[in-house]
């Protein structure tokens, strides 16, 4: 009764207005946005993109063998790693799908990267080794690809600076995460975002003087795989979050730790022969039946 009260007191022109109105009545849009950036990358950027994909995978997939993952293990850690700093880009410069999405061909890569891991094609004795080579290879190319990327959405110098270098080191972040163990930006025996943000600023300038050329992109990811790679080498490191104490500069280094489980092996292996030898030592003044001393203490 209620609903033939309300019909009968509404006027039949206003129910007419109230209609949906057909898909011809609305006005054309007067610009089509893209389903995605990717149709709109040149190609040295677009493949490019896929290379830097395909190091970063390599990287995850690297790391899920070391850990012992499964094979599913592996793609999703590689694909994570891969992907995971071009979709946070795409997002925020709202590029529309993101190309990991939007193309299959960006899958490619990381299922590449997996199946070569797989059958031991990229290995390594010293599997922590191949992950960092890897690693910065993906963080040069991002930290290119990802300010180019940036700069063509009309992002100014600074905000396409620190999209680049978020692009660069997203992915590794969200590997080391999964994988439990500490980021390497946050490591501080380890430089890693330094190279990225320089790279990211060359470019970007570069861009905003009209003076880049493909050549120059390939310079400054040479340049920022030679930077991360040294600075593992010789262990620099960025100033410590608060000054004095562990201060150093970053051509200083700090006493060395072990960097992976061999290391650590084999200094525990040192001490206990050092242990070893004061116990075989007839000088010690140590007494196994001194509940204070000998190794009952331990």
């Amino acid at each position: 009764m209620l609903a033939s009260f309300i019909l009968a007191q509404t006027d039949p022109d206003d129910i007419q207005d109230q209609q949906p109105r057909g898909i011809d009545e609305f006005p054309e849009p007067t610009e089509q946005m893209p389903d995605s950036s990717v149709d709109y990358l040149p190609d040295i950027v677009y493949f490019a993109d896929l290379s830097g994909v395909f190091f970063f995978a390599v990287s995850g997939a690297l790391l899920a063998s070391r850990r012992g993952f499964d094979i599913i293990g592996s793609a999703l850690l590689a694909a994570l790693t891969g992907l995971g700093g071009g979709v946070v880009r795409d997002v925020i410069i709202n590029a529309g799908v993101p190309n990991a999405f939007a193309s299959p061909s960006y899958m490619i890569p990381v299922a590449l990267a997996v199946l070569l891991v797989y059958i031991r094609v990229i290995d390594s004795d010293r599997l922590r080794r191949t992950i960092l080579v890897f690693d910065a290879g993906g963080l040069a190319v991002f930290c290119v690809v990802g300010t180019l990327i940036a700069t063509d959405a009309g992002l100014p110098v600074v905000s396409a600076t620190l999209l680049g270098a978020a692009t660069a080191v997203f992915g590794g972040l969200l590997r080391d995460v999964v994988a439990n163990q500490i980021p390497a930006i946050f490591n501080p025996h380890d430089i890693y975002a330094i190279p990225a943000v320089s790279g990211a600023a060359v470019v970007a300038i570069l861009n905003a003087l009209d003076v880049y050329e493909p050549l120059w992109g390939a310079v400054t990811a040479v340049a920022v795989f030679s930077f991360r790679l040294v600075a593992l080498r010789f262990k620099w490191h960025a100033p410590s979050a608060a000054f004095g104490g562990t201060f150093a500069w970053p051509w200083q280094r700090l006493d060395p730790e072990p960097d992976d489980e061999e290391d650590l092996a084999d200094e525990l292996e040192d001490e206990l022969d050092e242990l070893d030898d004061l116990d075989d030592d007839p000088g010690s003044d140590s007494d196994d039946s001194d509940p204070d001393h000998g190794p009952d203490k331990f």
